[in-house]
């Protein structure tokens, strides 16, 4: 794991641990449903961060499984001990062979080095069932006390010798819903395993209001059975997807089934990012000074998860350039921007330790919505601009980064805090300031007026759930 992976999964587990919103429609619509609960023991609790490639099956523990039976809310749920559950459920045989399936011991969990080899009889096979034309099983096994899982897949009418291992095997606690993502066939399925009585519902992508609000819509997907829903959809829509789980008019989980904690896959192969159709407006004249790759990926980065092409969004890039570090050390930093057909519009920045001609860190800057009444090209961002030193250590090394707006004319300067603070000649439209400058605001001042004329407020950085994807128990 290297500087980059470890401080997203810092600010994931961060934000996990922070209060969770009310979600009271969602309680509100789940009033009276009756559930059948098992009341269980101790629970094992892990919490992981691990940023994972979206092209290939991912196995997730979505959820921070509590023992609830001596307290109000949901109660804690074994999954792993059950019944088999699906449409083959019912096929011993099948079931049977499938809980003796191999699970290699040459690979190793990343995250623990143990060798994940369940001896058969500590093995149980949760779900197995046909799926949009393929075949799946969930299956779990104890080693030296933990609870592991792991995804089989396998052709439809396929017997036990055609399952394959999809992936690494993953600790899990027992008692949160699972899922898999699987991006390996032609139409990806997002498979959910909750416990019995739990319902399943699926948003296909994220809405941005006139109001400058991010929202979603959450339907039930096709149903597998008692707990069980599946959802099928493109590679180009997969990192909008969200899942959302509701267990005795509890939201407990609510999150991106793909991705593990972090919120952010840059540069996902997906039908917004190479759309060579859409122009990118560049009002600075600055597209040349960086990799176009980084522009277009941080667009896909914004788009995607909207499901809007990105040529209906106005795609503009705000800025780009080099970011002096220590001992002459570069980075790179592109801050882009898209209007949604609401009118409303978002800002984004990311910065990349090294110049951005190859291979290079990924650091996100800042965020910002505005609302229809507020148009990007009129809005001032201040950012904080976290890179590598450049270093074999890669120390992060941060600095802030104020751009007027695209649509101001004349000479400007730059207050830090209020109009009476500190003045600065801001020059082609940015300002790069030290990074330990204490401040969440700036001013932009006309120097022959004196005259405010625009005021920016420090954009939302590290790994805000700014797609409301959820971040984890609700």
């Amino acid at each position: 794991m290297n500087t980059s992976d470890l401080q997203r999964a810092l600010h994931a587990d961060a934000e996990l641990a922070g209060p969770p919103p009310i979600d009271l429609m969602d309680r509100i619509e789940d009033v009276g449903r009756s559930r059948r609960r098992r009341r269980t023991g101790v629970v094992a609790t892990v919490l992981a961060a691990a940023l994972i490639a979206v092209a290939v099956p991912t196995t997730v523990a979505l959820v921070d499984g509590t023992d609830r039976s001596s307290v109000a809310g949901p109660d804690a749920v074994q999954l792993h001990d059950g019944p088999t559950r699906g449409s083959l459920a019912q096929d011993t045989a099948l079931v049977a062979a499938v809980a003796d399936l191999s699970w290699p011991a040459a690979a190793p969990d990343d995250s623990t080095g143990v060798e994940v080899d369940p001896p058969a009889g500590a093995r149980h096979v949760v779900f197995l069932g046909d799926v949009a034309g393929t075949r799946y099983a969930l299956v779990t096994g104890e080693v030296d006390g933990g609870l592991w899982a792991s995804w089989f897949t396998a052709p439809v009418g396929g017997d036990a010798a055609t399952f394959g291992l999809a992936g690494q095997p993953k600790f899990v606690t027992g008692t949160d819903p699972l899922a898999f993502t699987d991006t390996t066939v032609t139409t990806p399925v997002v498979l959910v395993v909750a416990a019995p009585g739990d319902r399943v519902d699926f948003s296909d992508r994220a809405v941005l209001t006139a109001g400058g609000s991010i929202t979603r819509t959450y339907t039930p997907g096709e149903q597998l059975g008692d707990g069980m829903a599946a959802m099928t959809t493109s590679p180009g829509e997969i990192t909008a997807v969200s899942v959302r789980v509701t267990r005795d008019s509890v939201v407990v989980y609510r999150s991106r089934p793909d991705v593990d904690g972090d919120l952010r896959v840059f540069g996902t192969a997906d039908p917004v990012s190479p759309d060579e159709t859409a122009q990118v407006a560049d009002p600075r004249g600055l597209a040349g000074t960086v990799d176009p790759a980084l522009v277009s990926g941080a667009l896909a980065d914004i788009a995607s998860p909207l499901q809007v092409p990105l040529g209906e969004l106005q795609p503009t890039l705000l800025w780009a350039g080099a970011i002096p570090g220590p001992a002459g050390y570069t980075s790179t930093a592109v801050v882009v921007g898209i209007t949604a057909p609401s009118g409303a519009s978002i800002a984004y920045g990311i910065a990349f330790s090294g110049p951005g001609d190859g291979s290079y860190g990924i650091y996100l800057a800042g965020w910002e919505t505005y609302d229809r009444d507020h148009p990007l090209l009129d809005q001032a961002q201040l950012l904080r601009a976290t890179v590598s030193d450049g270093t074999a250590t890669g120390q992060p090394v941060t600095s802030l980064l104020l751009l007027s707006p695209v649509n101001a004319t004349g000479t400007m300067e730059a207050a830090l805090g209020s109009p009476d603070g500190e003045v600065t000649e801001a020059t082609d439209g940015a300002l790069l300031l030290p990074g330990d400058t204490d401040t969440s605001s700036a001013v932009l001042l006309d120097v022959t007026t004196g005259q405010t004329m625009a005021e920016a407020q420090l954009m939302r950085s590290d790994y805000v759930d700014h797609y409301d994807y959820g971040t984890g128990p609700r």
